[in-house]
């Protein structure tokens, strides 16, 4: 397959100045633009049909040195993993600051899509507020000639969710919804439905209502 890689947004140039501009060389746009350069889509994932829109965090002490980087929303392991190893790569691009005492953290989102040749990308806006220090997407796109090749769509997905459901096979709904929320983290509903199947199963939901930053309900971070 051949990957195309996009980065959509906000005119950055025209853009209120954000915490993630003065914290990085060369602003948000070099940070989008050295991830755009660097990351891959893994041929396994590819093959595996892996899709979703990924989150994770970076967070950087006032000292400008990488103290985490986290995997939130996770799609599979060697997408995972990229997404690390491209992040470690930016280390010596973050600026110290003399008027931070604490440690920040920023959040990066990147869609991993798989589609027709000759199809063009559609643009993905964040649905998060400004001012939680999340940066906006970028897009990589896995295009292929065969159609056998493409993901279930999310509406096959949400058919089988509530076919299995409905016949109490809940093992098979909770793998649907899992693969839902990979897909679209801010989905209020899927994260109460993953609870309503987990307590069918008799188990505790260890994440019940997704928070990407603490104390933040998902209600408060998103439009």
């Amino acid at each position: 397959m051949i990957v195309t890689i996009l980065i959509f947004g906000k005119n950055l140039s025209l853009a209120q100045e954000k915490e993630i501009d003065r914290r990085y060389k060369g602003k948000e746009i070099e940070f989008r633009r050295f991830l755009a350069q660097n990351l891959k889509y893994p041929v396994l994932s590819q093959v595996n049909g892996s899709v979703g829109y990924s989150i994770s965090s970076i967070t950087i002490t006032p000292q400008g040195e990488i103290l985490d980087i986290s995997i939130i929303n996770p799609i599979d392991n060697s997408i995972d993993e990229d997404i690390k190893r491209v992040i470690k790569m930016t280390g010596n691009n973050w600026n110290v600051s003399d008027s931070l005492s604490t440690n920040q953290t920023f959040y990066i989102q990147i869609a991993y899509t798989i589609a027709m040749r000759g199809k063009v990308s559609n643009e993905i806006n964040s649905p998060v507020k400004n001012g939680y220090n999340f940066i906006e997407p970028i897009i990589l796109t896995a295009k292929t000639g065969d159609k056998n090749s493409l993901p279930v769509s999310n509406e096959y997905l949400r058919m089988k969710c509530d076919e299995f459901f409905k016949n109490e096979n809940y093992e098979e709904a909770l793998k649907c919804v899992n693969e839902l929320i990979k897909r679209n983290p801010f989905d209020k509903k899927l994260y109460q439905l993953r609870i309503s199947i987990n307590k069918r199963l008799e188990r505790k939901d260890v994440l019940k209502m997704q928070n990407f930053i603490p104390g933040v309900t998902l209600d408060e971070l998103i439009n």
